[in-house]
């Protein structure tokens, strides 16, 4: 700013001394000077005022050549002053012309630097664009490939699991059958024969404990309504009298309207002496085959069991006018009438059942128990002998059946005794 502030001096001092300059060189000038230096002698106020401002200017004029005169210093401070204050400009005018020139230079390596990061940073931006898209994709594939594979090998693996289960449950299938076939050729059914033979009985526990231990290992082996009736009548023949029944109740579930189940189970329940609810098992197997000697025998059977002789004989006499040569029917026929003390008609009709079958061991036991009951010591013995001759198990059942109190103090009959005893020593 003290520049600036010597310059405009400088500049008004110069203007001062071109004015001054001119106007003493003015012809106006020299004439107004002579007019003062000779005022008129008749002059207005104002005349007089104008004039008097002229020789003030005049006289102001000349102070200022006078100093100009004697001041040479004040112009050497003068021009040194306008000297520097132009170096000075020359500078601050030689450094904006640098500025401006330098400004366009600055600015283009500016704009060129920031195009270049603006360039960088978009490259940079688009390369990682380009390597996000292209995992992307490659993922997109590798995972599409990887689903797609699994998917396959799951296929695979589901078609070799279940054509694998399909041949371990035929196998198992054909397994059950043939343990299910094995168990109904060694057991009877229950309405013909209450026992079986002990190794008989040991085989039939094996092949059940078979069938357990494969239903055991496939819950899901289906067993048919024959499988669980086939199942009944091995416990049966066991001795598991509540096993048979849940099975035979598991066969009518399946298969209501099979008249043998039913009068298996009804056999069943009468060993578990669950007298109605067998006799109702009688009457539905009776409802599904009114003519089956079977039913009308088995719920005799049951019947005599339980002491109800009148309707067993009813029921054995209704087997018998449907088939007249059914020797077991004749067989309990006439034990009801011994039962009942009608031991002459219980004669005649084990009489019946030997005359069918003579080599029958039980109908034999059966009338020496009738003799015995009835008296007939002889009787009883030749019937008792002929009975151990066919089964030889029944003489070990003499000493504690009760049917031969009545003879077991006769000599004959502990000569029977005593003859067998050596006979089994011997």
């Amino acid at each position: 700013m003290s520049h600036y502030r010597g310059v405009v001096w400088v500049f008004c001092v110069c203007l001062a001394l071109n004015g001054a300059a001119t106007w003493q060189n003015s012809p106006l000038t020299a004439r107004a000077v002579a007019q003062i230096e000779s005022p008129p002698a008749s002059l207005s106020d104002q005349e007089r005022q104008e004039l008097e401002e002229l020789r003030e200017a005049e006289r102001i004029r000349e102070a200022i050549e006078e100093n100009l005169e004697n001041s040479g210093e004040i112009q050497r401070l003068i021009q040194s002053e306008v000297d520097r204050t132009f170096d000075s400009s020359t500078d601050l005018i030689n450094i904006l012309l640098t500025v401006l020139t330098l400004l366009p230079i600055s600015a283009a390596i500016g704009l060129l630097l920031l195009r270049r990061s603006v360039i960088n940073q978009i490259v940079s931006e688009t390369r990682k664009q380009l390597r996000e898209e292209v995992e992307r994709q490659l993922t997109e594939e590798v995972t599409s490939e990887l689903a797609e594979q699994a998917k396959q090998f799951n296929h695979e693996i589901e078609t070799l699991k279940t054509g694998f289960i399909e041949q371990i449950s035929n196998l198992q299938s054909l397994f059950k059958e043939q343990i299910v076939q094995a168990i109904d050729n060694l057991t009877p059914s229950p309405a013909q024969q209450d026992t079986v033979a002990p190794e008989v009985k040991r085989r039939i526990q094996e092949l059940t404990e078979q069938l357990n231990t494969l239903k055991s290992a496939a819950p899901e082996l289906l067993l048919t309504a024959d499988d669980h009736a086939t199942e009944g009548e091995a416990f049966y023949f066991e001795g598991r009298y509540e096993d048979a029944l849940k099975s035979y109740d598991k066969a009518i579930q399946l298969q209501p309207n099979n008249p043998t189940v039913w009068i298996n189970r009804a056999i069943t329940l009468r060993r578990l002496e669950r007298f109605e609810e067998a006799i109702a098992s009688h009457n539905q197997a009776l409802e599904l085959a009114p003519n089956s000697t079977r039913a009308w025998y088995s719920k005799g059977y049951t019947l005599r069991t339980f002491e109800r002789y009148e309707e067993a004989l009813a029921c054995y006499e209704h087997t018998l006018e449907l088939e007249p040569n059914a020797f077991r029917t004749w067989d309990n026929h006439g034990s009801a009438l011994k039962e009942m003390g009608r031991y002459e008609e219980a004669i005649a009709s084990y009489d019946q059942a030997i005359a069918i079958n003579p080599d029958y061991p039980n109908v034999w036991n059966h009338k020496a128990r009738c003799y015995a009951q009835w008296g007939k010591v002889e009787l009883a013995i030749d019937c008792l002998q002929k009975s151990i001759e066919l089964q030889p198990e029944y003489f070990n059942d003499i000493a504690t059946e009760p049917d031969f109190n009545p003879i077991r103090e006769a000599v004959k009959f502990k000569q029977l005794i005593r003859a067998r005893q050596l006979s089994q020593i011997i």
